[in-house]
């Protein structure tokens, strides 16, 4: 079988992992069901991944891959700092609340056991936190922004939107949300202290 059709045959698994994993949990899914969903025995399936681990790893790989794509395709329309940081907070939000496995990840600390998901968690949120300083940084070298440290602001928004999570995973109407995302940066970017 030549490395295209391997190749293939590992994204067809992961698909459909998926769509398996997003309904019933990490713990509940079998390999078996994985195998018949896509019409394969199970020694198929461990001869691409060598455990159910493995295939949930390349779930959240590729919707963290598609995350990203979402928030880049969408910051490359702003220009302003201050409109690339309100971009990236709405845009993941809305993007991340119809990720489930992703989201499930970074929310259920069931997955802290499974050594090799916690680590990708940690490393995705380091990620995060990284591109959220890019931003902020960039905000400081045009004179927009003033702060005294970069990566402790950006820590601090990270948190701030994993607070977030839940509430806008939930919203059937996400107006109500987005206004207050919007209030929120209005505060950050402007101060709560009384102009003189």
């Amino acid at each position: 079988m030549n490395r295209c059709m391997e190749k293939d045959i590992r994204e067809q698994i992961i698909d459909s992992a998926r769509k398996i994993f997003a309904q019933f949990g990490y713990k509940k899914t079998t390999v078996d069901e994985i195998a018949q969903s896509i019409y394969k025995g199970k020694s198929s399936i461990y001869h691409y991944f060598k455990s159910k681990e493995e295939i949930f790893k390349g779930v959240i790989k590729k919707e963290y891959t598609f995350l990203k794509e979402k928030i880049a395709i969408a910051l490359m329309n702003q220009n302003l700092p201050q409109e690339k940081l309100r971009t990236y907070i709405l845009t993941r939000l809305n993007v991340l609340s119809g990720l489930s496995n992703f989201y499930a990840t970074l929310k259920n600390d069931y997955f802290e056991c499974l050594g090799l998901i916690e680590e990708l968690r940690k490393r995705y949120i380091i990620e995060e936190i990284e591109a959220v300083e890019r931003i902020l940084q960039e905000g400081m070298d045009q004179g927009i922004f003033v702060t005294n440290n970069t990566k402790v602001l950006a820590h601090t928004i990270i948190t701030v939107l994993k607070a977030m999570e839940y509430d806008w995973g939930m919203a059937e109407d996400k107006n109500e949300l987005e206004k207050n995302v919007n209030n929120m940066l209005d505060m950050f970017f402007y101060g709560i202290v009384k102009q003189r």
